[in-house]
């Protein structure tokens, strides 16, 4: 048989009364009159869900520096085709004088 039913603003707020306040797990459960278990659940359902949002913008982060590096290299291999160039060491060394 389940229990009480929370709202989820009242099961974050929870959670980051354990979070980002620093209160200790059952303090906090028995002040808003949950069960330490339920809040446990809560945290790591709360934890899972910042991790996959960083985890996400990493992998965006990482997915443009790969763009850009492709890009360049496309650029480069183009450059070099364009003026028959052999070697890159010779079109970086012009750009370097």
């Amino acid at each position: 048989m389940s229990g009480k039913r929370y709202p989820e603003e009242f099961k974050i707020e929870a959670v980051k009364q354990v979070t980002e306040k620093g209160y200790s797990i059952a303090e906090v459960a028995t002040r808003l009159g949950t069960t330490t278990h339920s809040l446990y659940a809560w945290i790591e359902r709360y934890d899972q869900g910042q991790s996959k949002a960083t985890k996400d913008k990493d992998s965006s982060v990482e997915l443009a520096r790969l763009k850009k590096r492709s890009f360049y290299r496309y650029l480069t291999h183009y450059h070099c085709y364009k003026y028959s160039i052999n070697s890159l060491s010779i079109l970086f060394f012009r750009f370097l004088w």
